[in-house]
């Protein structure tokens, strides 16, 4: 017995029979044997982790995985923590997410992963690998799955969009991530259809730039003073003119904007107000 130790000490080797994915572990103070390292707060075998270990699923550095989850970028987080931004640091076939508690967890991924931008539940752990299911400020328990982002330009993942709008936990309390706008949706604002849920409305922002969004309750009339698009009522555009922003009517044709003509606004248009 005493060789034994004397052997151990020497070598420095930690290796007992641990089932990988069965010992428990602190990211902040991993204590894994030799052969494993901490991801999701247990001991995961290297052989069953992705690229580099922690850099993701299936691929060189490890045994063949059997349902990988490719890495969506290149992670700039300590490889003891999990990344909902790339996608990396968990064990095969399992994503990263943020618990309700506000911890990043591994998961399996949902039996029928919802894609962006769609309905979800944000009691449900139901959006596609990269994505969290946040709770909107209208509708009943209505949710959209958005892209988790980080600032770093090198790991955006947010496109033309911008990345800036907090993971909030069910207390509304910041969680300390990111994700994505939505960008440009295939709604109209015109016809007041293509929303996923009836809470939302589909507002024009821009030249073929069409959103949908939760209104401010406001609902302002056409001429109406507004302090942002959400103030006005479906189908009215927040317009800057020479009395200040305002609410005018979208429109296809003169025949739209009785007293008024429609002012090509992309492939809409908006009534002239009055001077």
């Amino acid at each position: 017995m005493l060789a034994l130790v004397v052997l151990a000490t020497e070598f420095g080797c930690y290796n007992p029979h641990v089932v990988s994915g069965q010992l428990g572990c602190a990211a902040t103070a991993p204590q894994c044997p030799d052969g494993f390292f901490c991801a999701g707060q247990v001991c995961v075998s290297n052989s069953e982790m992705g690229v580099g270990g922690a850099g993701g699923a299936g691929g060189a550095g490890g045994a063949s995985c059997a349902n990988p989850i490719q890495p969506l970028c290149t992670s700039a987080v300590a490889a003891t923590v999990c990344d909902p931004v790339c996608q990396t640091g968990c064990p095969c076939g399992e994503r990263c997410v943020v618990t309700t508690a506000g911890v990043l967890k591994c998961v399996a991924p949902a039996t029928a992963p919802l894609t962006l931008g769609m309905k979800c539940r944000p009691d449900m752990d139901e959006c596609d690998v990269g994505l969290t299911c946040l709770l909107e400020d209208c509708g009943t328990n209505l949710g959209r799955c958005y892209r988790f982002c980080n600032p770093d330009p090198a790991q955006v993942m947010c496109g033309a969009g911008v990345c800036g709008t907090p993971v909030r936990l069910p207390d509304r309390s910041d969680s300390g991530q990111r994700v994505c706008d939505l960008g440009s949706q295939a709604c109209d604002a015109l016809a007041g259809t293509g929303c996923v849920d009836p809470a939302l409305v589909c507002y024009a922002l821009a030249p073929d730039l069409n959103i949908c969004d939760c209104p401010s309750g406001k609902n302002a009339p056409e001429g109406a003073q507004c302090g942002n698009y959400y103030d006005c009522a479906a189908g009215l555009l927040c317009l800057g003119v020479t009395t200040g922003l305002r609410c005018v009517k979208l429109c296809q044709a003169d025949a739209d904007c009785p007293g008024s003509t429609c002012t090509p606004f992309g492939a809409i248009g908006y009534c002239m107000p009055a001077s």
